[in-house]
């Protein structure tokens, strides 16, 4: 009798650790506004929480429900001013972590219950892939983070070949600049690239934008980009957009371009040079969109 007790309740330990994984596997939505998501059917009982403090004796906090390392290090989580959700934050210095993180969609402090964690930071080099939580609703990286991956069905965010976009796949908010491919394909129906979004990538030569493209920025420093084409139908450059971009030879600006941004040439050298569809200078483009640039502008240029 003993050993058959003993089996129903191995059993039931490995039903109960099985439902525990599935339960932070599931997902329904987001939290939406500083909400704590259940209206979605995002729950501290259907995803990943942390408890302050989590930390086993190796450094590695884990999920709450399942054991499933999220990280290993220290992030700060700091409440918003509403008291309604938490900020995640990686700075690198005072708050860092190693390798990939996962970020928890709950966060329970002392004394209080689980609060979701809508908005996440992470300028921490020492991050090399990331797993967006489905509730997440802000995210800002600063640092070289090469891979980002969403978990569950984000109201917010989408990700394709580790590359962030948002929910529609219309705007492409992070390409990372430890990608070492030296050609990118920008998917077909995106609109908009977000500033910073290529931001410091040494290794891109070739991006390749389709023709659904019309708001251009990110290629910041992008000192390898040798080719791009900005297809007909772009509306606007963006400041900044191809400063640094010492690389590639020549670009032309198509007639449908409304408006450019200052500075969006900078550090553009006598060899470069620029070929404008339009006759002259339109209204909509700063009076500085070709500053600190020294490359040769062509006007109507009829290709």
């Amino acid at each position: 009798m003993k050993k058959i007790l003993s089996a129903v309740l191995s059993a039931l330990c490995v039903l109960t650790a099985a439902a525990g994984f599935a339960a932070c596997g599931k997902s329904g939505g987001n939290g939406g506004n500083g909400g704590n998501g259940a209206e979605n059917g995002i729950t501290p009982e259907t995803a990943h929480c942390v408890t302050q403090p989590r930390r086993p004796g190796d450094g590695a906090v884990v999920c709450d429900h399942c054991g499933v390392t999220l990280y290993t290090g220290e992030a700060e989580y700091e409440l918003s001013e509403n008291h309604r959700y938490y900020i995640f934050k990686l700075d690198g210095v005072e708050y860092s972590a190693e390798g990939k993180v996962i970020l928890p969609a709950f966060y329970k402090g002392r004394g209080e219950g689980y609060l979701p964690v809508l908005e996440a930071r992470f300028s921490d080099r020492n991050v090399t892939s990331l797993e967006l939580s489905p509730n997440v609703e802000y995210v800002a990286i600063n640092s070289a983070v090469e891979d980002v991956s969403v978990s569950g069905n984000s109201a917010f965010y989408e990700s394709a070949d580790g590359v962030l976009f948002d929910k529609q796949m219309s705007s492409l908010y992070y390409y990372s600049s430890a990608k070492t491919a030296e050609k990118y394909e920008v998917p077909a129906g995106t609109k908009e690239l977000e500033p910073r979004s290529f931001r410091e990538n040494k290794y891109l030569k070739e991006a390749v934008l389709p023709g659904s493209v019309e708001f251009v920025g990110g290629f910041t420093n992008c000192s390898a980009l040798e080719t791009v084409v900005l297809p007909d139908g772009v509306r606007e450059i963006y400041s900044d957009a191809f400063s640094g971009c010492t690389g590639i030879e020549s670009v032309v600006i198509p007639a449908s371009v409304e408006t450019i941004g200052y500075g969006a040439f900078e550090g553009w050298k006598s060899s470069q040079t620029i070929y404008v569809a339009a006759e002259e200078k339109p209204a909509g483009w700063d009076e500085g969109w070709n500053n600190y640039s020294e490359a040769a502008v062509v006007w109507g240029y009829k290709g």
